[in-house]
C-alpha cells in the first residue's frame, strides 16, 4: 500500500498578507478619487484626462487581480503588486512635492509601506526569489 504525502501547507507571511491589504485598499480609494475628481466634478470629462483615468483604472484592476496570486506566493504576484506599488509611491511623490497636494501624504506613506513589505525577506521567500 503507498501513501502520498500532502503537501504542508505554507502560511502567508504577515508583510505579504499586510501588503495584500495595503494594495487593495489604495487602489480601491485612488479609483474611486480618479472618478470623482476625473469624471464626475470635472468640467470636461471626456478630454485628455479620459485616456490617463482609463490608464490607471486599468493598473489598479491589474494590482486588485494580482493580489491573490501574491497571497499563493507566485513569483508573478509579487512582481506586479510591487511594480504597482513602485508607481503609485512615485505618482504620489510627484502629487506631493510637485502638485504641493500635501493631503496625499498619507497615501505617499502606504505606497512606501506596500514597497517596504514586498522588500522584506519573508516576502521574498514566500514569492520564491530569496532562499
Amino acid at each position: 500500500m503507498t501513501t502520498t504525502a500532502t503537501p504542508a501547507r505554507v502560511r502567508t507571511p504577515l508583510a505579504v498578507r499586510a501588503a495584500a491589504g495595503l494594495v487593495l485598499v489604495l487602489a480601491a480609494v485612488s479609483t474611486f478619487g480618479l472618478v470623482m475628481f476625473g469624471v464626475v466634478w470635472n468640467e470636461d470629462p471626456l478630454g485628455p484626462g479620459a485616456v490617463f483615468a482609463a490608464f490607471m483604472i486599468a493598473t489598479a484592476a491589474t494590482a486588485v487581480a494580482a493580489v491573490p496570486s501574491l497571497l499563493r506566493g507566485t513569483v508573478t504576484g509579487w512582481a506586479v503588486t510591487g511594480v504597482w506599488g513602485c508607481c503609485y509611491t512615485y505618482w504620489s511623490v510627484y502629487k506631493v512635492f510637485g502638485e504641493q497636494e500635501f493631503e496625499s501624504l498619507g497615501f505617499l506613506a502606504a505606497g512606501c509601506g506596500v514597497v517596504a513589505l514586498l522588500a522584506t525577506r519573508s516576502a521574498r521567500v514566500h514569492a520564491g526569489i530569496a532562499r
